[in-house]
């Protein structure tokens, strides 16, 4: 089994937090077989937890029960969800989902624990995120191409250092060496079949779904002392966009929709090894809105 990284852990003890918290909010509550299931997997996640962020994910998930009362009086009891991570890729970003008994709204929350991205997607899959089969002649071609950037990228590598094991083991010698061989290529890439493939308004539609949710759903954020809120149910999403690109800095690449909507996709590796000749690098995509919809924010 693959080691789980800090960030993942925290974040499903936080929300594993947050479920229990909003489920001790009345006597009547249920959760559904798959909540409970992910509640006593997460248990020992929650125990691992240092006591400072344990109180810390305590504090906010009082928050978050005591904004989810004031805004929706009709909340309890209730019935709670717990989604698992590849719901996000059919465009339901939904990590909580809270049914009440009394009502036919349903509440969806996207949890995250200190950090604002919408995705973290990964180039590899970039023609399924713009709604393309995988193994279509156009992601046979895509991929094609970005594993030559790939082959040239550890081909370069082993001409200044053969024995690197970590991408610092090249950037030590030239700072500039991952951003020149493998961000930029691989970026200009993905904008061009951006550009390329985004030619009408579903396929468009398709990719700002992917990115941002087609769902309605409330964004929940934990920063240090503050919950930041974002109820993307109270905003119309589009039914028709448009978009252009820019690429700057070498490994950024941002999006400007004809809908107000501007995000950010970072590129980054996913892991320090970088693996050897034949390999491929763990890329992914940090994105995040620029300029869109301003939190509420709440202190804790």
């Amino acid at each position: 089994m693959a080691k789980e990284n800090v960030s993942d852990r925290n974040g499903r003890a936080f929300e594993a937090i947050v479920v229990k918290t909003i489920y001790n909010g009345a006597d009547r509550n249920q959760l559904t077989s798959e909540a409970q299931k992910d509640q006593e997997r997460d248990l020992g996640r929650i125990n691992d937890l240092p006591e400072y962020l344990y109180n810390t994910f305590a504090n906010a998930s009082r928050a978050i029960s005591k904004w989810l009362t004031d805004t929706y009086p009709d909340i309890f009891p209730c019935t709670i969800d717990r989604l698992p991570d590849s719901c996000a890729k059919a465009g339901d970003v939904t990590d909580i989902r809270i049914m009440p008994f009394n009502s036919q709204q349903t509440i969806n929350i996207s949890l995250k624990n200190n950090h604002h991205a919408v995705k973290h997607q990964r180039p590899s899959a970039l023609i399924q995120q713009l709604g393309i089969p995988k193994g279509n002649s156009i992601d046979r071609e895509y991929r094609a191409k970005l594993n030559e950037i790939y082959r040239a990228f550890y081909q370069n590598a082993t001409s200044i250092n053969p024995n690197a094991i970590n991408f610092r083991d090249l950037t030590s010698i030239d700072s500039d060496f991952v951003l020149d061989n493998l961000y930029s290529p691989v970026c200009s890439l993905v904008a061009n079949y951006i550009q390329k493939y985004i030619c009408n308004q579903e396929t468009c539609l398709t990719y700002f779904q992917f990115l941002i949710g087609k769902v309605d759903y409330i964004k929940m954020i934990r920063m240090d002392e503050s919950l930041e809120i974002t109820d993307f149910s109270a905003y119309q999403l589009p039914s028709s966009c448009l978009v252009k690109y820019d690429i700057e800095k070498r490994s950024y690449i941002y999006l400007d929709f004809n809908n107000g909507w501007r995000i950010s996709m970072r590129l980054h590796t996913a892991s320090s090894r970088m693996g050897a000749l034949g390999s491929t690098p763990s890329l992914k995509f940090d994105s995040q809105p620029v300029e869109t919809l301003t939190p509420q924010e709440i202190p804790f």
